[in-house]
Order: C-alpha cells, then sequence, then structure tokens
C-alpha cells in the first residue's frame, strides 16, 4: 500500500544476474493504458523508481518482460 495522492518511491531489487526486470503500472485490469513505466534492472540491480501521487484505487502491475510476474499497487 502506498499513500493516495502522495509520491512514492519502489525500491526495485533484482537479484537475477544477467535477467531484465521492470515494472509496468498500469490504469485498471484491462492493462490497456500504462501509467508508468520503470527503467529496465539487469540483475543483480538495484533501481528506485519515483513515481508521482496516484488517486486512491488499485492499480495492476507486471514485469514488461515477464508479464505473468504480476500484481496489484492499492
Amino acid at each position: 500500500m502506498v499513500p493516495a495522492d502522495t509520491a512514492f518511491v519502489i525500491t526495485f531489487d533484482n537479484e537475477q544476474a544477467g535477467v531484465p526486470h521492470n515494472i509496468e503500472i498500469f490504469k485498471d485490469a484491462a492493462k490497456a493504458e500504462p501509467l508508468y513505466i520503470g527503467e529496465t534492472a539487469d540483475g543483480p540491480e538495484i533501481v528506485e523508481y519515483t513515481l508521482e501521487g496516484l488517486a486512491a484505487g488499485s492499480y495492476p502491475f507486471i514485469c514488461t518482460f515477464h508479464p505473468n510476474m504480476q500484481g496489484t499497487l492499492v
């Protein structure tokens, strides 16, 4: 969970050597309109994603490179 309408940081720790990962956050469950696409972390690497505040709600996210890696930001 992150606070609504407040900037926040996601610390992304990719521990997989030579495997690219990132985070792509979408407006809604249709996953048709990305709100944010984070830079690629070619592991092992730690990347910090700084995001502007989002309105209260649920936002699905995936790894662009591995869409089966998914979750929901609340």
